[in-house]
């Protein structure tokens, strides 16, 4: 597994199975009305930030879709070994959540968070975030029956993202960082959080300032991150970041475009066995 598109510190069972960039099909509704900062060309209405790799990655709506075809058959599996679970019953209808927490294309919280009516609300946090955890006794058993599904879906190759999509995802994100144009908006988003009383040196390291599994957003969380999106409007972060990220990309994807168009192929082809388990 690769590095996740979303901000470092935040956490996804699912997104952390499925894929290292996620992102979320068409098919996803009710999430162009919120408001977001760094709108560039190329942006979903919903504000996510598209990046020129997303062409070549799973969607998040595929990512959940194939994890909820994964639970069907590890459920089916598990019967066939005289133990119930219902992995699926709870996977199923994560689609519309993934979407509000990671946006479209799985980028929404790539550059912090982006989104103003979730941070007014949430602050930091995930919108509704749970883990779901298999009992001690069933652990065993289940190891076999989710390599099994693994295989029935994806065979060898495996169903997480190819290892190319991700490394392009994690290079721009790390060549980005240092940066001169980005690191120049680093300290003037930094020095316009101090005008309003916040001291931090970065947008991705405020959110370690909070305990995000702590079920309780503070008021003093919820006005940092209002704070936050007010400064990245200012400073025009998100563009000159998102800007930087997509020029790196580009010219690795014009080194690599056979690859990623047979990448793209089997991603189409697991997606659409994922849509058969499912749809039996």
């Amino acid at each position: 597994m690769t590095t996740p598109r979303y901000e470092s510190g935040t956490s996804s069972s699912d997104m952390a199975c499925w894929r290292t960039a996620v992102v979320i099909a068409a098919v996803i509704t009710g999430c162009g009305t919120t408001s977001t900062v760094g709108t560039t060309n190329g942006d979903d209405a919903s504000g996510d930030f598209f990046l020129p790799v997303d062409a070549y990655a799973l969607t998040v709506q595929d990512s959940v879709l194939i994890g909820h075809a994964r639970d069907v058959l590890v459920d089916d599996c598990m019967s066939r070994l005289g133990v119930e679970t219902d992995l699926a019953s709870r996977s199923a209808p994560k689609a519309d959540r993934e979407a509000e927490n990671f946006g479209h294309y799985g980028n929404r919280r790539r550059y912090g968070i982006t989104n103003a009516d979730i941070a007014k609300a949430y602050g930091y946090h995930l919108v509704g975030q749970a883990t779901e955890k298999l009992d001690t006794r069933q652990l065993s058993p289940a190891v076999s029956c989710m390599r099994e599904a693994d295989a029935t879906l994806a065979g060898p190759a495996g169903l997480g993202e190819a290892e190319l999509v991700g490394k392009i995802s994690r290079d721009s994100y790390q060549s980005s960082m240092t940066d001169p144009s980005v690191t120049q908006a680093f300290t003037a988003w930094s020095e316009c959080m101090k005008a309003k009383g916040y001291h931090h040196a970065h947008p991705i390291e405020v959110v370690a300032s909070f305990d995000i599994d702590n079920p309780v957003v503070s008021p003093l969380e919820l006005a940092t991150a209002e704070a936050d999106i007010a400064c990245k409007h200012q400073t025009h972060l998100i563009e000159i970041w998102h800007g930087i990220e997509a020029r790196h990309q580009s010219a690795e994807i014009s080194k690599h475009a056979s690859q990623l168009e047979t990448i793209k192929a089997r991603h189409k082809e697991v997606v659409g066995r994922a849509t058969q388990v499912i749809h039996k």
